[in-house]
């Protein structure tokens, strides 16, 4: 996914920030200042990277890696956040390849839909 806001960013080697204003980004992978976390489905999804994206001014690029025990649904609400702030809820469609692997709540494996 892409967004923005997510403040400066530095070159993963270093701590000082990276990038000139106004700017398009022509340099490696960053790392943001502060650390960017992901909701999916209200299941944690892992952030693997949450860089500047190259040939961009001020966009993020961010991956992420979702929960296994999503379950199918063609309307799966993703947030990221960093700090305090959370961003705009947006809707992806997932498909579960394994649905017989998603457990509910209680413990009691899901059919499908």
């Amino acid at each position: 996914m892409y967004g923005t806001g997510l403040g400066l960013s530095h070159l993963l080697s270093e701590t000082l920030p990276t990038g000139a204003t106004g700017e398009k980004y022509t340099g490696p992978i960053t790392d943001p200042g502060s650390f960017v976390s992901s909701l999916a489905g209200g299941k944690t999804a892992n952030v693997l990277l949450a860089s500047l994206q190259t040939g961009a001014v001020g966009i993020y690029e961010v991956h992420l890696e979702l929960n296994s025990d999503l379950p199918t649904d063609p309307l799966t609400q993703l947030t990221i956040a960093q700090e305090d702030f959370v961003s705009n809820i947006v809707t992806i469609p997932v498909v579960n390849p394994n649905p017989s692997a998603v457990r509910n709540n209680f413990g009691a494996t899901w059919a499908g839909w």
